[in-house]
């Protein structure tokens, strides 16, 4: 065992090390839609819904790629409840899957391909294989773990496969694959990888005589795993609404068909060269048109070289048979065969590099001469280096998409999600560059309506913010001839007309693009800012567009801030005090809950202890925010009905040294000063 955790341990400690970068980071891209704003799974009791909705909400107006994955969905919802919108837990979850992928790997190599992965070289190619930079976005992106996770029951499946004929083993085998396929569907081909392992680790000396000897009781095992996959596909494609099929990624299949071997070409070398990441390859490959361009013979060639090879090696036995073959038989699924919408992702390819290095494992090939060992170490240290450089990127948004714009110029999609961050940092020159380009280059839309849509939808905001308001309505009539029945667009029309000050038309659109949209998360809560701040709406409206934004989302805290200001204004005190109490548990940084809540205290409870928790409240907001002007001042007024003027005249002389022209604490000074003079 000693033996075991020391081979082990080394593995394990670069899997994790390598990305670390990014668990300090944010959630990106997918991650707003699949965990920041989805509300399905904000509570446990949602589970039985995972199972019956797609994998991402229905918060899309234009077509999207749709899933099914229950499983990862119920992932979240754990994750959730035990921490939150805590991105560091949720990053440190990808990194502990991934490690123990690691392990899962080593074992499958030790177990089932009896390779002795306690020799020092297997060892280092084990850890070069857990730190390749290609493993950045499936670990780094919090929600790629799909394919973390669909790796984990692959190799937990065969290790359960291989072990024996014992039945609780090949019962857990089954559970595996079956708890795979709602993880991703990338898991259909697991049944399919399993012959081709038999026959690699069989005594058979050829082909003929394996499928005579082997092939039919394989087969028969196989049974329950392919009724498995059948009822998955039923599920998936007929009972479950809301799932979509994607167009092809160049509008068609037969292009798409023609521009794919340039695409599995920079599959199987940029694993290797860890240089040129990219998160995105919208509008990366030239799409080919025809058959006889050099551009796709070449490319084609290339690509059937590779069943060709793997033909060979398999009518010959030859030990790399078992890396190509999974190698292709796990790119297959991400290769438009049938159309997935997207060209390639980096985390795709997670899954099948295992392929690559079994054929250095099987073939003997990684072994250097000793004389190569100090060069091992330092070719393990700059693939980590550039491992971690890769994983720095994916703890910021702002810096992980201008490096997506640099590596690929012509990305509209890049530019213009770029764009939106830099708008929503308020770097707002830096945002209508980026437009500005994809507005003087028309042509890499590709004639892609959503993406237009989502450059003028991104303009209105621009202009809305800068006051620029006749660009704005001209961005936004652009939009609704993009996309008429649009509630988005009113939203944006909604927020255009507050700042114009045109209060009665910006309630008509949000309330406009709740007709169209009931559950519209947005539509309801500048519903209920609009009507408690510019005091469009009485109390009772209030506390009812606050409960349908908690029913929709509990974890928006300004729901409860809002909900709390119309209960306190009903008169129901202590519910009000639960409300504050609520938005401070789920926001601790934000003044607002302390300073309602200690209000609250203060003004509307008859309790000798509830001035001193009023005080508690002002003075642990001011620990987190030692320059909250408002904490003070009220602190001073508390002290001053307290009887300690002492105290309260501390508390404003603070506020002036942060601001000398404040006049709320000029005022209570110069109050305080008469009082001691009358005495």
């Amino acid at each position: 065992m000693k033996n075991l955790i020391k081979n082990i341990l080394p593995i394990v400690l670069v899997s994790i090390i390598v990305f670390l970068p990014c668990v300090t980071g944010e959630f990106l891209w997918d991650d707003e839609f699949l965990i920041v704003h989805n509300p399905l799974i904000k509570s446990l009791k949602n589970i039985p819904q995972a199972f019956t909705r797609p994998f991402f909400p229905s918060v899309f107006e234009t077509p999207q790629i749709t899933f099914y994955r229950p499983l990862v969905t119920i992932v979240n919802m754990f994750q959730y409840s035990l921490f939150g919108l805590r991105p560091f837990w949720w990053h440190l979850f990808n990194i502990l899957v991934h490690a123990t992928n690691m392990i899962l790997f080593g074992f499958f190599l030790w177990k089932i391909l009896k390779i002795d992965i306690f020799e020092k070289y297997n060892r280092f190619l084990i850890m070069a294989y857990a730190m390749l930079p290609i493993h950045t976005e499936a670990v780094c992106f919090i929600s790629g773990r799909t394919d973390l996770l669909a790796l984990f029951f692959i190799l937990s499946g065969m290790l359960f496969f291989f072990r024996g004929k014992e039945k609780l083993s090949f019962v857990f085998s089954i559970l595996c694959f079956g708890l795979g396929l709602l993880t991703k569907e990338v898991v259909l081909m697991f049944p399919l990888a399993i012959p081709a392992v038999d026959y690699s680790i069989s005594e058979e000396t050829s082909l003929r005589i394996w499928i005579q000897n082997r092939f039919p009781r394989i087969m028969l095992r196989l049974v329950p795993f392919f009724i498995l996959s059948a009822i998955y596909l039923v599920i998936r494609f007929f009972l479950i609404q809301g799932i979509e099929v994607p167009s092809y990624p160049s509008g068609n299949a037969v292009t798409t068909w023609l521009t794919m071997p340039k695409v599995f070409f920079r599959y199987t070398i940029v694993w290797l060269s860890g240089w040129h990441l990219n998160c995105d390859y919208t509008n990366y490959f030239r799409i080919e048109h025809s058959r006889l361009s050099p551009l796709v013979i070449f490319p084609v060639l290339y690509f059937l070289l590779f069943p060709l090879g793997l033909l060979i090696l398999l009518v010959k036995k030859k030990p790399a048979f078992l890396g190509l073959y999974w190698f292709l038989l796990f790119l297959l699924p991400v290769m438009n065969l049938f159309p997935l919408g997207i060209w390639m992702a980096e985390r795709y390819l997670y899954i099948p590099v295992i392929g690559f290095i079994m054929i250095l494992f099987l073939t003997g090939l990684h072994k250097p001469k000793k004389s190569f060992k100090p060069a091992s170490y330092i070719l393990l240290f700059f693939l980590g280096m550039m491992t971690i450089g890769s994983a720095s990127r994916w703890h910021d948004a702002e810096k992980l998409w201008e490096h997506s714009v640099n590596q690929n110029p012509d990305n509209p999609q890049a530019r213009i999600i770029y764009a939106q961050i830099l708008q929503s940092r308020g770097k707002i020159e830096k945002a209508l560059e980026q437009l500005a380009y994809v507005e003087l280059n028309q042509g890499i839309l590709q004639n892609t309506p959503s993406l237009s849509l989502k450059k003028e939808q991104t303009l209105v905001k621009i202009y809305t913010s800068t006051g620029a308001f006749d660009k704005a309505e001209n961005a936004l009539a652009k939009a609704k001839d993009l996309l008429p029945q649009s509630s988005f667009n009113l939203m944006l029309e909604g927020n255009l007309r507050i700042k114009e000050g045109k209060l009665p038309e910006a309630k008509k659109a949000f309330q406009a693009a709740l007709e169209g949209k009931p559950d519209h998360l947005s539509a309801i809560v500048a519903l209920m800012e609009l009507g408690e701040e510019q005091k469009t709406a009485g109390a009772e409206e209030i506390l009812s567009l606050a409960e349908k934004v908690i029913a929709i989302n509990p974890d928006y805290f300004p729901s409860y801030i809002y909900k709390g200001k119309a209960l306190r204004d009903l008169g129901s005190i202590q519910e009000a005090i639960e409300c504050f109490q609520r938005a401070i548990r789920l926001s601790p940084d934000s003044p607002e809950g302390y300073l309602f809540l200690a209000d609250l205290y203060e003004a509307h409870i008859q309790d000798p202890k509830s001035l001193g928790k009023a005080a508690d409240l002002y003075l642990e907001l001011l620990r987190r925010h030692p320059d909250n002007i408002d904490a003070w001042n009220n602190l001073g007024v508390l002290y001053a009905r307290m009887g300690n003027k002492t105290k309260a005249r501390e508390m404003w002389e603070r506020v002036l040294k942060i601001d000398p022209r404040d006049q709320v604490s000029l005022e209570n000074l110069r109050r305080l000063e008469a009082e001691v003079k009358k005495k």
